[in-house]
């Protein structure tokens, strides 16, 4: 008969498999008071403690369980894996196991094991830290994920992915691996993004069948399945892709374009084969993981999440918002006397811009800070879509940014059926003619270029309908973090040609105008004073400090000085 292997040999093999699979696991880790770890595997701030046992007996699932939860009591992990290898596992079988696990987070009262294999073990561990409430354990386990699931693609679907949402490769590989692998994670937060509110939508869509097929132009009656099915059912279909390629076009006969449009491109950028299938089926997990123990995905939970995540697919220099900076920002614009909060009609006649707007943290600040002086706009489905559909303005070059702004502002309130969202794609390039496009900044000059999302029929387009954004509407509030950064970052994505072209667009549009030589931020002021409503509107910008302080932003002082009743923090 074979020898029993030693459960701490195991342990060390263990560690290894995971290693290999992406996680930072170490056998047999021994602490203060000669307390020890079986495997210790640290994702991002958390870490997470393996105890393991050879066996599967019920008198070794207790023991499993009873070190599991004694690491937690004793501090050495913020979760815990309890896990029991298959009797007479040996080096050779153990890639091929059949392990069972439960987690274990120091409250859970109810054992519920679970079986599976190594890849699915793995799964778990690294989904851990999602399930302890915490944003920033939240957001590793969702960072650590879409990496998993980037390293599950070859380049060819990397690129497919990543060409489809409009995301350029590296200009070097970097530590990531490959020139397409920051985009390509990108592209699965949109993902990601999607499964999110689709779960959010999932109790309410039984009662929300359509009258009328949105899918259709003009709108037709809906005669289809209804409804569609929940996003845990798609992750554990057979096929993953064609189940939340099947639900998505379905919830579309409602509304919600800028969520579900987005998603099902990525959905189809790939020709569908096992690899894909299980990076969508890792990402979904990722996703309903974060839904599931991230109370009421609230503004600034998921703001930070989405910007951890985002700042480790970063492509063009974009320095995000952080959502106590937008949070303060808002509570300082938004004044109880702005508006008489009690009306609705007051509040939805206000009309709230962001000409550089990212993944929407600010306008978010803004929605809250509305919710915090307007409690009734909680339970009043009125102002939930007055907001989503006219309060709210945003544009964006990125074509995953303005995808992201539109979810997170339609978690708002994810039942209200919008018609409308003001959140613009706008153009920043060369076009096909060879004339060079500057995003938002064009209002100064000119109608921006909007482009639609994947699959959208018209050429320039509001995001959502279709309707045209002709002109920038009159704001009380301006509310911004203007890029600022160097051309070198802001340019990076283009070749030489296009970008000799955006320069000399920059300096035809901005002659003779202080703050162009100030950056890139002091064009983005002229602008919204151009927004804001004359007599009344209000500006409210994210700046550096050297516009403060230094020579280099007098000009950008003086501008300010001389066109607002300036106030500053």
């Amino acid at each position: 008969m074979t020898p029993r292997e030693h459960e701490q040999t195991l342990n060390v093999w263990l560690a290894g498999l995971l290693r290999q699979r992406g996680l930072n696991a170490r056998p047999e880790v021994t602490h203060p008071g000669n307390l020890r770890v079986d495997v210790e595997v640290r994702i991002g701030p958390a870490v997470i403690a393996v105890e393991a046992e050879h066996g599967q007996t019920p008198a070794k699932r207790a023991e499993a369980i009873g070190d599991a939860d004694a690491r937690l009591m004793q501090k050495l992990a913020h979760g815990a894996v309890a896990v029991c290898y298959p009797d007479h596992t040996t080096e050779k079988s153990l890639p091929d196991a059949q392990f069972i696990w439960m987690v274990r987070d120091g409250v859970n009262a109810a054992p519920h094991w679970t079986s599976g294999d190594l890849d699915r073990l793995t799964s778990v561990i690294r989904l851990t830290p999602a399930q302890l409430g915490n944003p920033d354990y939240a957001a590793a386990a969702l960072s650590g994920s879409l990496d998993a699931a980037v390293n599950r693609l070859n380049d060819t679907q990397k690129r497919l992915l990543a060409q489809t949402l409009d995301l350029p490769a590296a200009k070097t590989s970097g530590r990531e691996g490959g020139q397409w692998n920051r985009a390509a994670k990108r592209a699965l937060l949109v993902l990601a993004t999607a499964v999110m509110f689709h779960s959010r939508l999932d109790s309410h869509l039984a009662d929300m069948r359509p009258d009328a097929d949105r899918r259709e132009h003009p709108p037709a009656d809906f005669t289809g399945p209804w409804p569609p099915a929940m996003a845990h059912l798609c992750r554990d279909a057979h096929d993953p892709i064609a189940a939340f390629r099947d639900a998505w076009n379905l919830i579309l006969a409602l509304d919600y374009k800028p969520i579900f449009e987005t998603g099902r491109a990525a959905l189809q950028s790939c020709p569908p084969d096992p690899a894909f299938a299980d990076a969508v089926r890792d990402t979904a997990d990722a996703a309903l993981a974060v839904v599931q123990n991230i109370a009421g995905l609230r503004h600034d939970l998921l703001g930070r999440i989405f910007h951890t995540v985002l700042d480790t697919a970063r492509y063009d220099g974009s320095f995000y918002t952080t959502t106590a900076a937008a949070t303060l920002l808002a509570a300082l614009a938004l004044r109880e006397d702005a508006c008489d909060w009690q009306d609705a009609a007051a509040i939805a006649n206000l009309r709230i811009t962001d000409p550089a707007c990212g993944t929407g943290t600010l306008l978010m600040a803004a929605a809250e800070r509305i919710r915090d002086l307007a409690p009734q706009s909680d339970v009043d489905e009125t102002i939930a879509r007055a907001l989503i559909e006219n309060v709210f303005t945003g544009y964006d070059v990125n074509l995953t940014a303005t995808h992201m702004a539109a979810t997170t502002l339609g978690l708002l309130s994810p039942t209200t059926q919008f018609r409308n969202m003001k959140i613009g794609r706008t153009f920043l390039g060369v076009d096909d003619a060879g004339e060079a496009h500057l995003g938002s900044l064009e209002f100064l000059d000119r109608q921006p270029m909007l482009m639609p999302w994947p699959g959208g029929a018209q050429a320039a387009a509001q995001v959502d309908t279709g309707e045209g954004m002709a002109a920038a509407e009159p704001a009380d509030l301006v509310i911004m973090n203007p890029p600022f950064t160097r051309d070198s970052l802001r340019h990076d994505q283009f070749d030489a040609a296009t970008e000799r072209k955006i320069k000399e667009r920059e300096k035809a549009l901005f002659a003779n105008k202080p703050t162009y030589m100030a950056g890139n931020s002091g064009a983005f002021l002229v602008l919204a004073e151009y927004i804001c409503k004359p007599e009344s509107g209000a500006l409210a910008a994210i700046l550096p400090l050297v516009a403060a302080t230094d020579v280099s932003g007098l000009e950008i002082r003086r501008y300010l000085a001389g066109h607002y009743h300036n106030h500053w923090c």
